[in-house]
């Protein structure tokens, strides 16, 4: 697995998205992912396993560390989010 050191393990990230800011939390790479990244996007949205590679991506960018998520704990796990049909 290949690691980049811009956004560690944990960091509270935000991208711009369509028609709102979007945040997510930088997560270890789940087992099952084909991503060849330590690290990968979780974000903070309904639904399950939203994840998303992002390193060398242009558009995220730190966010607040105090920011509150809806759909992630503190410790990146999900929460309150829609089960997979």
């Amino acid at each position: 697995m290949k690691v980049d050191p811009i956004f560690p393990l944990g960091t509270k990230v935000k991208a711009d998205g369509v028609h709102e800011m979007e945040y997510g939390m930088i997560v270890k790479t789940p087992p099952n992912s084909v991503s060849e990244y330590d690290t990968i996007v979780l974000w903070d949205t309904p639904e399950v396993d939203d994840y998303e590679e992002w390193v060398g991506a242009t558009f995220l960018e730190a966010a607040d560390p105090r920011h509150t998520f809806k759909y992630i704990d503190d410790d990146g796990k999900q929460i309150n989010r829609n089960k997979k049909r």
